[in-house]
């Protein structure tokens, strides 16, 4: 079932807190003599801490996370050399036999090379370990 935006609103403005009424006890005396802060002073203090830790458990749960990832990324583009067998971001296995600051020369079957960008090598293939470890 679909809410419309009017009926999100309505259900929203019902959710929010009442307004202070005024005094202790009687009816329509100013906001003096009840002691309570201002509503809104209040609220905004709470929107404010509730800002922060919504930035704090997007920072540590996306942010940092996604910035280490990068990290590593650029790590192992850094550690590629040739002979390595690497498999890129579109699936395609090969081995390195040239590479440059900015592009990779794959041979991905005899007589066949293929250039790639270096940022779209995902990293070495795992399967050539197995092979290799298969053959001994």
């Amino acid at each position: 079932m679909y809410l419309s935006f009017l009926q999100l609103l309505t259900t929203l403005a019902l959710w929010q807190p009442e307004a202070a009424a005024g005094g202790g006890g009687g009816g329509a005396g100013g906001g003096a003599a009840g002691g309570a802060p201002p509503g809104g002073c209040a609220a905004g203090g709470m929107n404010l801490g509730l800002l922060a830790v919504m930035f704090l458990v997007f920072y540590f749960l996306i942010i940092r996370p996604q910035q280490k990832r990068q990290r590593e990324h650029e790590e192992m583009l850094g550690a590629l050399r040739k002979g390595m067998t690497v498999r890129t971001t579109g699936g395609i296995r090969g081995e390195i036999v040239d590479i440059d600051e900015r592009e990779v020369t794959l041979r991905v079957a005899d007589k066949t090379k293929i250039n790639v960008l270096r940022s779209h090598v995902s990293g070495p293939d795992g399967a050539s370990d197995k092979d290799d470890a298969k053959k001994d």
